[in-house]
């Protein structure tokens, strides 16, 4: 079982702040983000370092496609009973596949094989051979990655705070991946 160093933990405070600097664009005072929407980027980044951790323990008596298989069905049933659920509690809320163009199925399949199970398949892979804390930190560049798509391929224009936060999540992230496995 790998170790978790004073050192692992700075570094993973130092990428967490990051993190939370590319989130709040408010920060400057524009006003145009999203509490709501931030929280769910800072949720799901730990939730994503959980499922590292909990993959991690998994991979090691599983193999990576027959894990990301069961992830992947586990992930679709649980989606279609809260949809369900919702469809139920609230009629504003109802899903019906009625209507929908077979061009829109087949981007829904690409994108979910391309996007998910593909994706999945590869980390799960790697997973095999690098250390969980190694991986952890890989999680916290998704956002990076967001920011600097948004730069990029609609022109956004990202604040001090945000340029900062994505130097240190880059930054922790590099030292934490130096870092020899414990």
């Amino acid at each position: 079982c790998e170790k978790l160093t004073r050192m692992k933990l700075l570094l993973a405070g130092i990428s967490f702040l990051g993190v939370l600097l590319l989130m709040f664009k408010d920060v400057q005072g524009t006003g145009q983000g999203s509490l709501a929407g931030n929280l769910l980027v800072l949720v799901s980044t730990v939730f994503a370092v959980c499922y590292v951790l909990f993959s991690k323990r998994q991979i090691n008596s599983i193999e990576p496609l027959q894990l990301t298989s069961s992830q992947q069905l586990v992930g679709l049933l649980v989606t279609v009973v809260c949809f369900g659920l919702l469809s139920t509690v609230s009629p504003i809320h109802e899903v019906n596949a009625v209507g929908i163009s077979l061009p829109f199925w087949l981007l829904a399949i690409g994108s979910g094989i391309m996007q998910y199970a593909l994706a999945f398949l590869l980390y799960l892979t790697a997973l095999q051979t690098i250390p969980a804390s190694h991986a952890a930190f890989y999680i916290a560049l998704i956002p990076v990655f967001g920011v600097a798509s948004a730069v990029v391929i609609i022109g956004e224009q990202p604040t001090l705070a945000q340029w900062m936060g994505g130097l240190l999540v880059i930054a922790s992230s590099y030292c934490a991946n130096q870092l020899k496995p414990t």
